[in-house]
């Protein structure tokens, strides 16, 4: 596969769906003076990822001729794991909650970047996950005191 027919590709996709993303959050509502709302967030990120796949855009189709760099299958892999990583991730958040699934997440995705060699490596990804997932718990559901979904640890 191509690399630039690749990069346009994914920027199409991650154009749509922040598109779709921007749309969710306004209907959740962004919040008003003192308060940020449900939507805020989701905004913030759906326009990020809208300019930056614009940029991509804008690189690759005002070059006339793509690169011939090609990819390989073992190249692509980790892509993949992210990718399966992530959709696994969303599709059991109402089940699972962000604060546990991020605990499991974390290391999924390091993993799939580089696997470690050692017991170290290993305990380091785990405590990664856990650090990660506590930091987030803090960030949203304690300073900006931003509802996370807990799944059936709710309450």
């Amino acid at each position: 596969m191509r690399l630039a027919h690749l990069d346009i590709a994914g920027a199409v996709c991650f154009l749509v769906f922040s598109v779709w993303m921007i749309a969710l959050a306004l209907g959740y509502g962004i919040g008003g003076i003192n308060v940020t709302g449900s939507g805020f967030f989701p905004l913030i990120a759906g326009t990020i990822i809208l300019i930056c796949s614009i940029g991509v855009l804008f690189d690759r189709t005002a070059r006339r001729a793509f690169e011939d760099d090609r990819l390989s299958l073992s190249q692509l892999a980790p892509v993949a794991g992210i990718t399966l990583a992530t959709a696994a991730l969303i599709a059991s958040l109402p089940w699972g909650g962000l604060v546990p699934l991020t605990m499991l997440y974390v290391p999924a995705v390091s993993y799939c970047v580089e696997r470690p060699t050692s017991l170290r490596g290993h305990v380091a990804i785990w405590c990664l996950g856990v650090i990660a997932a506590l930091a987030s718990y803090y960030l949203f559901d304690v300073v900006l005191e931003i509802p996370l979904p807990w799944g059936t640890w709710e309450d």
